[in-house]
């Protein structure tokens, strides 16, 4: 596998890709394209997305039944819902 010829020829085609990139690069008389990023009107306000969150999983700590119950809800997030908790 180390035989000189072999060698050669991948030397030469790494220098002809090498050249051909150099070239590409220092020759290019276009210009780059202008970019532009679009801007939202002040009128538009984005609307945040919302995903509803799925809290009726088995915890995988817990290996044994004697696992808590997660339909069971505290009643946190129905207070914060009503706005009583800030």
């Amino acid at each position: 596998m180390n035989s000189r010829p072999m060698t050669y020829t991948l030397v030469a085609a790494a220098l002809v890709v090498w050249g051909v990139i150099a070239w590409k690069i220092v020759f290019s008389d276009e210009d780059p394209p202008a970019i532009t990023a679009a801007v939202p009107r002040a009128d538009e306000t984005p609307k945040p997305e919302r995903y509803p969150l799925s809290l009726d999983y088995a915890d995988p700590f817990l290996k044994d039944d004697t696992a808590p119950d997660r339909t069971e809800t505290t009643g946190l997030a129905e207070e914060k819902r009503a706005g009583s908790i800030v």
